[in-house]
Parts: C-alpha cells; structure tokens; sequence
C-alpha cells in the first residue's frame, strides 16, 4: 500500500484484532438452564448466544418472582450510536417501569421478563415511542428454572430485521421489585450502576462487531461507552470537560463517544485547556441540537496570543474522531501529538457556524508526530471549512506521516467560492507521506483565497497533490487566488503535483505563481494540472536539482497535425536519467506563460540527450496555435520513475501553419521510369516522393528541391501510386493527395490521326489489369476477351466497359473519376474516337 494511503485501522478494527472469535451458531433449549455446550460466551452471570433466527440470554442468579430482567438492543448501530433520528431508534426506555435508565445508543428493541414470568417484546415505532409490549411466544418466550432465568427473542420480531443482524449493540440489568422502591441489582456490562435511582444514565454497553457463522465476536468483551453534554459551562457535571475528563477515565471500553443533548445554548466558551483525550475517544457535535448539514455547535476559547490555547487535544492515542464543531477563537483549534489514525471531519474551524465569518485561531489543524490521520473526507459530510485562520489551516510537522488532506475548503466560506483566507492554507513542516487530495470524487480540496501559499511544503518528501482546486472557487472557475504561490516547496523529495490520468490534475490558478520549487533533492514531477492567471507564470524549478526545460526549433501545423522539433537534455544529478518525455499544454495566452489544458504527452524517448527530435502530437490543432511544454526525466528506461523529475515550463511557443504541395501528376515515360509533378507548396525547403505499389506500405522514393521528380528502375505492366510532402524548417506537411501510373507503352503514342484498332484496346485492358493488380484483384472480365488485330472490329461497348472498370479502379484507389468525351457512347450512333482512348490513357497514368 502506497504510503500516502496508509491508515492504521480505526478503534473499531484495532477491537476485531483483538476480540476472540465465538464457536459456530448455538441453539440453546430455553428450559431455564444453562446446560454445558449450550452457550458460547459467558460473563459472571450473564450467558448469550445466536443462531441465524433467535438470540438467547441466559442470567443465573435471578430469583423469582423478585426479580425482572430487561435487555436493550440496538440492531444497527450507527457509527456514533446516539446520533441519527428516531427512525434509528430510540434514546429512552418504554416509561413503563419505576427503573428506566436513558441509553447509550438508539435502542430498537427491549425484552423483558416481568416478575409475574410473562416475557413480552417492545420495538421502536420511528417516532420516539414504543410499540405496545408483543407477548407473542414465536417472537419472545422465556423459561425460569430455580434461580436461571433464560430468554428468547426472534430476530425478525425487530423492525428492519428478516434474520441475524450483522452487528449490534446491547445492555441489560435484573431489578429487585421486592424492594421499595425497585432497584436495579445486577447490570451487564458492570459499570453501569446499581441501585434505586429511577432514571439512571446508563454509559456502558457491548458491541458485536461480526456476529458471523464461525467468526462472530465475543458478546462480553466490545465493550464501549457513551458520554452526554447537557451543559453548555466550562466546568462542573455533564459539561465538555467533565465528559472528556470522565471518558479518558474509562480505561475499559475499547471507544467513548461525547455526545450532546439538550443544553442551554451552543456555545461552549473555555477558560483554559480542555482535557487532553489519551483514550480513543468520538466527539460528535452532529448529536447536538439543531444539527442538520453544518456545526451548530461551537467551542470558543480564551487566546489567540498562544499557540497554548488548544480546543481539542489529542495525545499519544490511536482512532479519534473529531466531527461537528465549530472550533475558533484558539491558539490551535485541534493539536494532534503522536498517536494514529484520527479523523477530523465535518468541522467549522476557525469559521463560526454561519460559515461566512472568521474567528480565527493561530492553527487551524495541526499533525505533530502523528501517523496515518485524515483530515476531510470524500463526502459533503466530511468536508472540513478551516479558513480564517492567521498562521496555517493545517500544518503537519514533525515528522508526521501518512496524513490524507481530502474535500475540504481551506481559505474559503462553507459555500467554497468566496474568500476566507488563512495565512498559508496548508503548511507541512518535516512531514512524511501526505496526500492532499486525490482521484477519486469528492476527494479534491479547495485550497483559495489564502493571504499566504495555498501549500507550502518544507523539508517534506513523499507529497501527492491530485485533484484540488488551489486558487479558485469550489465551481472551479470562480478566482480566488491566493496571495503567494499556489504551491511552494522549499527542500524534499519525491514531490508529485498531478498526473495525466483522468481526475488527477489539479487546478492551479490566479496565484503569484503556479507551482514554484526553490529546491527538490529529487524525483518532481508536475504534470497534468490547469493553470491560467498566476501572475509569474506556471511552473518554475530552481536549487541544485534541475532538469532543464525543452529547446524547441520548430513547431508547424499541416492539415491541423502538430509537429514539434525540440532538443532536450537531463543534467542526471539526483540518479542516471534513462528516459524523457514531454507534456504538451495550451498555453495561457492572457497570462505569463503557463499550460492551462493539458493537451498530449511525448513517446518515451530513451536516454538522456535528444537533438532536434521531432515529436507528431497529435491533430485537432489550428493556425496561431499557442503552447509551453515540460519535459520530466526518469531513471528507468520506461518513463515511470522522475529522477531530477520536471522541469519548468517553456516560454509560450506559437506554431506556424504549413500547407501539402497540390495538383500532383503521375505520369510513366517507360516499361520502367515515371515523372511526378506537382505544385509547390510556400515555404517549402524541399519535397520527399513517397511510392507504394501492389498493395504495399509506402516507401520513400526520394527528394527534390523543385516541383518534379523522375522515378527509375520500375517494373512493366506496374501500377504504382505517389503522394509528396513538402519539407519546411523544422518539419514536414502532411501528404498532398495521391495519383497513379501504370508502366506501360502504348502502341502509336498520338492517336490524333491514327484509325483505333483493337491494339489500342487490348493496351489499355492491361493498364487497367494492372491497376487491379496493386489492389489485390483479378482481372477484369471484357467483351470479347481476345481482340484479334485486323479480325476484331473496335465497338462502342469495349470503350463503355473501359470506362467503368477505370473508373472503379481509380475509385478504389482514391483517385478521382474522369471527365469523358461523349459521356453516352452508343453503338451504331457514337464513333470511335482518338480522344476517346487518349482519355482512358491518360486515366491508367
């Protein structure tokens, strides 16, 4: 896996490494024991299993008729397991019990078995309410034994369900009724509380990651918890800092969630640092109330002064998420030290919740020393606006790797096509291994409107930039350039800015300049991206590592093909260059030069000096034809792997327009020789001849500094076919349009005053034979097949059939028909003429 994709498995795959895995499908007899083999996982008292149509709990311990046992289930969690609507399920229990705790995810179902032994089912009715309690025996039975109590519940009884979900979520506890008031005296997972609180908060609660035949995963050991804001203060119970406080604490649960409910505004205004979460650990301000599309969420702090005021703090841990909130008003609006695998997503940072006004922190995200984190995402929902910022939106530093940068706006409001700038948009410092960007949609940012560089990149190798919008609006054509380069790289290697694949370019636009590299130790490539309007220029590459840009000598336009003639060589600093190649662009005609459509890429030439080369790139191109070219080197022999890498691009280069020499005859003078003329073309420094024959490839014939040219050394009876290219400076012209010959000499060469005999006639009946011969063809068939001389008298009918067999000919040959005397000769009314046979002559050569 290339670096720039690694992601250490977030906390819910860390959990399925490190879960057991149970035995295959159970099913238990529900009599009110717990016989050996029946159940595959066992936890103090609590007992559970599941087939592909029932899930069994089983509870010694449980005394009857004092005590009650409920279970919550969650059948499919989300992935924060509170969030989402009532449609997921609901966050409270029935009300139907002097017990009902609220609940830590989006319950879809409870069971219960009531003192009196009735076991009755109730789901989730997508409004927040409960269905009236489902006693049916098929959907939910139950058997007490002694002090086992045991408990089944069909699967498909819960709403979404048809068979075993492929994960859920549960919880459950027993309640004495033989006290006043009831009270809760055994829960599962432990942690939960005891006691004769009426609504207690339950916290605690098991996942099933797999619940597969074979694979599934222990039902005791997932266990996760969830932490509720109810207030909006600073410190004291059930505020921010309380539940990070309590949920770095809990050092059982393989993941916490922060959740928000209903609080006294949305703002959370902080005096000093909050917590910092060495646990993994979900903020989600999407739970908060009011949250639709965008953070309503807000956590204001108390300094801008110092880069000390952090909003979020995640330290030496593994698989946060940070999503929904408005970040501003800190020294650093989330700081990343060590640790793996975070997610920052959905956030407002440095923006409030209008999306449209700055209140800026120093550091919008800063990556120091973390690995594989990803900040944005490749859905609308992922997007993070870090914009407003002073310093830097993003920065990663020390020696931070494998951090994916994807579809966020930095520098931009929440619409992505107005200006909120930071100071550089991302700044990566002695970083490793960042993606910013990609190919897939949605994956691209838009880094705009930035007071400083949209990417500053120092001492940092192993940067990919794909697909991004740096320096206009998130519809792509709207500017907002930022006020430096669009990407600046000052020291590092193995930079890639784009690519000629589909969806890999990026556009670079309206900035000072495009891409400026003041030093690379090696391997740049910049290639594929749109760059129009950055005031210096496109692409320049300065330092010690450069490869020089391409010398072009002529570019000339034929017939709308391109012909480029450049030298090009590669100083092989950083490795042995073994292959060029060039990429062709559009250039800029408004701007300094810059390549604002990437238009087609060179064969890969070997070596590492070409003189004078010319390169066909292509047609579709017309007269004044602007462009620049970059010429990228590599150090294998396929043009795969940059070695000193790109260069910068050329000066704008204007293509001249050159025309094919016309009216080109073909004409045999011999069984063995043939003249070719032709009008010259303007410009032209000389013409090449070009031959085919009997269905061949063409060939060269040879050259000529005038309009003609003299053809030797033929075969008899030989049809043969011409076609010339002017040559220019720099170039050749397309082919002019062919003609045709046939070597062969004809019987009384003037036939003004000469009677047409049946000679004359079998001649030009084996000119046209011939003719069919280059074609890979048979003879054609005449009247009377065999002309006698001084027997056969000449008929109208053997010049008609003369006629259309040349005319085909010359049609399949991609000659033009003939004009003919007498088009309609008829017999008996229409007589034979010289000029008759002089014109089919003339057609066969």
């Amino acid at each position: 896996m290339p670096k720039h994709l690694l992601r250490a498995a977030t906390v819910l795959c860390l959990a399925l490494a490190a879960l057991p895995a149970a035995a295959q499908y159970q099913t238990p007899t529900v009599d009110g024991t717990v016989g050996a083999g029946e159940y595959a996982n066992h936890s103090g008292d609590w007992s559970m299993t599941w087939d592909a149509t029932y899930l069994y709990i089983a509870k010694t311990n449980f005394i009857s008729p004092d005590h009650t046992l409920l279970v919550y289930l969650d059948t499919d969690p989300l992935s924060t397991p509170t969030a989402g609507t009532h449609s997921n399920g609901n966050l409270t229990s029935p009300g139907d019990h002097e017990i009902n705790p609220a609940l830590p995810f989006r319950a879809d179902a409870r069971a219960y078995i009531a003192r009196n032994l009735t076991t009755s089912l109730r789901t989730r009715d997508g409004s927040g309410s409960w269905t009236a309690a489902n006693t049916d025996s098929n959907d939910v039975s139950s058997a007490v034994n002694g002090s086992t109590g045991e408990m089944r519940i069909r699967w498909g009884a819960i709403p979404g369900l048809s068979g075993v979900p492929s994960s859920f979520a549960w919880l459950a506890y027993t309640v004495d009724e033989d006290l006043s008031p009831d009270s809760v005296n055994a829960t599962i997972p432990s942690s939960n509380p005891t006691g004769s609180t009426a609504n207690p908060s339950y916290i605690y609660y098991y996942t099933i990651f797999s619940t597969a035949n074979g694979t599934s995963t222990n039902p005791f050991v997932g266990q996760q918890s969830t932490w509720q804001v109810t207030s909006n203060a600073d410190s004291g119970a059930n505020t921010l800092r309380d539940t990070i406080t309590s949920a770095v604490g809990d050092t059982t649960s393989l993941r916490r969630y922060i959740v928000f409910n209903t609080i006294d505004n949305n703002t959370i205004i902080t005096s000093s640092d909050l917590p910092a979460i060495t646990q993994p650990v979900t903020i989600d301000g999407t739970t908060a109330p009011g949250y639709s599309s965008a953070p309503v969420l807000t956590v204001q702090g108390f300094s801008t002064s110092s880069l000390t005021d952090h909003g979020i703090r995640l330290t030496s841990t593994a698989g946060c998420v940070i999503r929904g909130l408005a970040l501003v008003n800190h020294g650093v609006g989330i700081l990343i030290t060590n640790g793996l695998s975070h997610t920052i997503a959905g956030n407002y940072i440095g923006v409030t919740t209008s999306g449209t006004t700055a209140l800026s922190n120093d550091i919008g995200v800063h990556v120091s020393g973390a690995t594989g984190c990803t900040i944005g995402g490749t859905t609308s929902s992922d997007r993070n606006v870090i914009s407003g910022n002073s310093l830097n939106g993003i920065r990663s530093s020390n020696h931070s790797s494998s951090l994916t940068i994807q579809g966020n706006y930095i520098g931009t409001t929440s619409s992505g096509n107005a200006g909120l700038g930071n100071g550089d948009g991302i700044a990566l410092q002695s970083a490793a291994s960042t993606l910013i960007g990609g190919t897939s949609a949605g994956a691209g940012n838009v880094i705009s409107g930035n007071g400083g560089n949209g990417i500053l990149s120092t001492t940092t190798p192993d940067v990919s930039i794909y697909g991004n919008f740096i320096g206009v609006g998130a519809d792509g054509t709207t500017a907002l350039g930022n006020g430096e380069e669009g990407v600046l790289q000052n020291g590092g290697a193995r930079m890639t800015i784009g690519a000629t694949t589909a969806t890999a370019g990026n556009t670079i636009s309206h900035n000072s300049a495009g891409v400026n590299v003041l030093t690379q130790s090696d391997s740049l490539s910049v290639r594929g991206n749109a760059m129009t309007g950055n005031a210096n220029g496109g692409v320049s590459v300065g330092g010690s590592v450069v490869q020089p840009a391409p010398v072009v000598t002529a570019a000339v336009i034929s017939n709308t093909n391109l012909t480029i003639t450049f030298s090009l060589s590669s100083n092989s600093i950083s490795h042995t260059t073994q292959s060029m190649q060039l990429d062709l662009y559009d250039a800029d005609s408004a701007s300094a030069a810059q390549g604002k459509l990437y238009r087609a890429s060179s064969p890969c030439y070997s070596g590492s000096s070409l003189n004078n080369q010319a390169w066909s790139a292509g047609s579709g191109y017309s007269g004044g034809y602007q462009f620049v070219l970059i010429a990228t080197s590599y150090y294998d022999a396929n043009c795969t792997t940059p070695g000193d890498g790109s260069s910068s691009n050329t000066a704008k280069i204007t293509a001249s327009t050159v025309s094919a020499p016309t009216n080109v005859v073909a004409m045999a003078t011999g069984t063995s020789t043939a003249m070719i003329s032709w009008t010259a073309a303007s410009g032209a420094t000389s013409y090449e001849i070009w031959r085919s024959s009997l269905n061949s490839a063409y060939g060269l014939a040879g050259t000529s500094n005038g309009t003609t040219f003299g053809d030797s050394g033929l075969s008899p009876n030989t049809t043969y076919l011409y076609k010339v290219k002017a040559v220019y400076t720099g170039g050749t012209s397309d082919y002019s349009s062919l003609d045709a010959t046939t070597t062969i000499v004809f019987t009384d060469p003037t036939l003004t005053s000469v009677t047409i005999k049946a000679v004359h006639i079998n001649e030009l009946r084996t000119a046209i034979n011939a003719m069919r011969a280059s074609l890979g063809l048979g003879d054609e068939t005449f009247t009377d097949s065999t002309l006698t001389v001084n027997s056969t008298n000449v008929k109208a009918v053997h010049l008609t059939e003369l006629r259309s067999a040349l005319d085909a000919v010359r049609l399949s040959l991609g000659l033009p028909g003939l004009t003919y005397t007498d088009p309609t000769i008829t017999t008996g009314v229409t007589t034979v003429k010289a000029a008759h046979v002089t014109e089919l002559r003339a057609g066969t050569q």
